[in-house]
């Protein structure tokens, strides 16, 4: 049976690894298509061994900074940091500031991935899902993306509000630096919420509520009041290297029995393997894609009995 797989990010990439047959379809052109810029650590090596390419095992070091100075997690300023990049409060990854091993890709992962699989990728095609059986379809697409699709199917009785809030990304070379270092930043009244040092490439994220001419100001504020100071980067020691926008930026989380549900109802009805944190709509790190994309390759190998017998665990 054909495999397609939607999207060439870096999850439709990585599933691309694993079906070798596959056609990955991009509905961006190349020469527009953005590529991973936002922070990138692994948990483990594995990744990087199943690829061939080599990560680099670094120690990392976090903290909260917070009106001038750090702090301890509180369940204050945890909560804080929970409305300001999800709306919602619930518990997020500035919890846990302990120091942990964690591996680093080379910067520039997503090239080598689009390069090594570039005459599979079909460019500028905005994939129509003519439903077949003989097709499976691995998506990266976001969820609310697959039902604006299927909003005819009457069987899919959808009432969660899936929303993602916006972020904007910046890159900037540091002069004399090799740290792996991260800094969240739970106050509203910044912008950014996370800082990190990758070598000497500084990644700071930011939430945004709506995009304006006054952005970049406001930007370039939260930089010098907050972002330098945390890090005790004098200004003159960087380079700004890249801004970005991204629209599905951080998901706020829904009903899982309810995610699950839809999950499950896109394969048994239509063979679509939902694939990815926006595709699944949960936050993950891309070492939880590559275990999925296992589950995934084993409920293709095995055939429909065993997809209608197993509750995914995504």
């Amino acid at each position: 049976m054909r495999t397609s797989i939607i999207g060439a990010g870096l999850s439709g990439l990585l599933a691309a690894s694993h079906f070798p047959e596959a056609t990955i379809y991009e509905k961006n052109f190349n020469e527009n298509f953005e590529k991973h810029m936002a922070l990138l650590r692994f948990r483990k090596p594995d990744i990087g061994d199943h690829l061939g390419i080599s990560f680099k095992q670094v120690i990392v070091h976090k903290g909260i900074w917070h009106n001038g100075h750090y702090i301890q997690p509180s369940i204050e300023h945890c909560n804080m940091y929970a409305q300001k990049v999800s709306k919602m409060i619930n518990d997020r990854s500035i919890w846990n500031i302990d120091t942990v091993t964690r591996w680093i890709a080379p910067d520039n992962l997503h090239e080598i991935l689009i390069d090594r699989y570039f005459k599979r990728i079909v460019w500028g095609i905005d994939y129509n899902f003519e439903w077949q059986e003989e097709e499976n379809v691995i998506s990266t697409m976001p969820m609310p993306a697959i039902l604006n699709k299927l909003n005819n199917d009457d069987d899919i009785t959808n009432d969660m509000k899936m929303h993602s809030n916006s972020i904007i990304v910046e890159r900037y070379e540091i002069d004399s630096c090799d740290a792996y270092q991260t800094v969240y930043y739970p106050s509203s009244k910044t912008n950014v919420y996370r800082a990190s040092l990758s070598g000497n490439i500084l990644i700071v994220e930011y939430m945004v509520n709506e995009i304006g001419e006054h952005i970049p100001k406001c930007l370039e504020k939260d930089m010098h009041e907050d972002v330098l100071p945390s890090f005790g980067i004098a200004e003159r020691s960087t380079n700004i290297l890249y801004r970005g926008t991204k629209n599905y930026g951080k998901l706020r989380p829904v009903d899982d029995r309810k995610r699950k549900e839809l999950i499950h109802h896109l394969t048994l009805k239509y063979n679509i393997f939902s694939l990815g944190r926006f595709a699944i709509w949960k936050n993950i790190m891309l070492d939880d894609v590559f275990h999925d994309i296992q589950v995934i390759k084993k409920l293709i190998n095995a055939g429909r009995y065993e997809i209608v017998k197993k509750n995914f665990n995504f």
